[in-house]
């Protein structure tokens, strides 16, 4: 049941397409060999092979032919690579299933994930280090990814997700205070609002004391909507946000499920090549877990 319930919610003809799009020679069931090993985390390369075998009576359908056991199974896992995979995602999470509204604004969440890894020579070469970083836009207080980038250091790129009239969360960014300011700016340069939480090494002194308890600190265009909790904001209209209401969201946005449950996870891929095909599987089967649900706001 778990494997046809996977085949539903990436169908074969989708498969095909991604698979087509990166030249992969090669029947769908290697992907969805990929997916069902991320969603039976339990069970073995064999179990994975057999269960979908006796699923789908793979030996009469074109197109699901299997590897012939797990070492097949793993050197076609490699010639498949992370491309179709995150292909697959671009076609199934969109940035406008961000339905959440606060006034005139689209509530996203950011979240970030980072990936310890084996210190090879091609993880290090490639990231700069045994470390990859999995930067995640969600729709607020759901668990529905909207678009995901995994990069060696923090992802700022999010160009047609992020505009005019979105108002971005993100809970404790472990950035140095020069490089938070930096990526400050590059989120607010695509045009969204944010509400961010920050760390204790970034000084907030109060410049500019507003009506409803918060202020503006330096640089000016950052209001502090509550300096316990390290909230700052772009929104410096105290009228047109009120501070209480977007604390109020920033504490309300936990409902939402993240992609990754921690904010460091161990994986034990030995490539780049086989750690992004891990990261985009585990991207899918969240997808397949979690429906879309909506929050609505009054």
């Amino acid at each position: 049941m778990e494997i046809r319930a996977l085949i539903r919610t990436f169908p074969p003809r989708l498969v095909d397409e991604v698979l087509a799009e990166h030249q992969r020679r090669m029947p769908r069931s290697v992907l969805y060999t990929v997916l069902a090993q991320h969603l039976l985390t339990t069970r073995t390369s064999t179990d994975i092979l057999r269960l979908l075998a006796h699923a789908l009576d793979t030996q009469r359908r074109p197109g699901w032919q299997l590897p012939n056991g797990p070492t097949a199974l793993a050197q076609a896992h490699q010639r498949l690579g992370p491309g179709p995979l995150k292909s697959l995602f671009g076609r199934l999470c969109h940035a406008d299933s961000a339905q959440t509204r606060y006034r005139r604004w689209r509530l996203i969440t950011l979240h970030e994930v980072l990936f310890a890894l084996p210190p090879t020579h091609a993880n290090v070469q490639h990231y700069g280090g045994p470390h990859a970083r999995l930067t995640t836009l969600t729709a607020y207080g759901t668990p529905t990814t909207l678009a995901a980038r995994i990069t060696p250091h923090h992802a700022t790129d999010f160009s047609g997700v992020l505009q005019p009239g979105t108002l971005l969360f993100a809970t404790p960014l472990p950035s140095a205070p020069e490089r938070l300011w930096e990526r400050w700016r590059h989120f607010r340069s695509t045009g969204a609002d944010l509400v961010w939480e920050v760390g204790q090494g970034t000084e907030l002194p109060v410049h500019t004391p507003l009506d409803d308890g918060t202020y503006l600190t330096r640089p000016t265009s950052v209001r502090v909507l509550h300096r316990s909790e390290r909230l700052i904001t772009t929104l410096t209209d105290p009228l047109a946000a009120p501070g209480n209401e977007l604390v109020t969201l920033h504490h309300h946005q936990h409902r939402a499920t993240a992609p990754a449950r921690s904010d460091t996870t161990r994986l034990d891929t030995p490539t780049p090549r086989i750690t992004e095909q891990h990261i985009w599987a585990e991207l899918l089967i969240h997808h397949h877990r979690h429906a879309p649900p909506q929050v609505r706001l009054t």
